[in-house]
C-alpha cells in the first residue's frame, strides 16, 4: 500500500526495492571494475619487492656466515 513521502510523493515498497537493488549493482560494478583491479596492481607491484627482500636477507645471512 503506497505511503505519502515528502513533498506529497507515493512512495510504495517496490520503488524503495527498486532503488535499493540498483545501488547494490552500482557497488558491486564498482568493487568489481576499480576496487579489485587496484588490489591486484597492488599485489603485483609489491610481489617483485617483498621477495626480493626476502632474497637479499637470506643471502646476506648465508654470506656473513663464519
Amino acid at each position: 500500500m503506497p505511503s505519502e513521502g515528502a513533498g506529497g510523493v507515493n512512495v510504495n515498497a517496490t520503488d524503495v526495492a527498486a532503488v535499493a537493488e540498483d545501488a547494490l549493482v552500482v557497488l558491486v560494478m564498482v568493487w568489481w571494475w576499480i576496487i579489485v583491479p587496484l588490489g591486484w596492481l597492488l599485489v603485483l607491484v609489491l610481489t617483485p619487492w617483498v621477495l626480493a627482500g626476502w632474497g637479499f636477507r637470506l643471502l646476506r645471512e648465508r654470506l656473513h656466515r663464519p
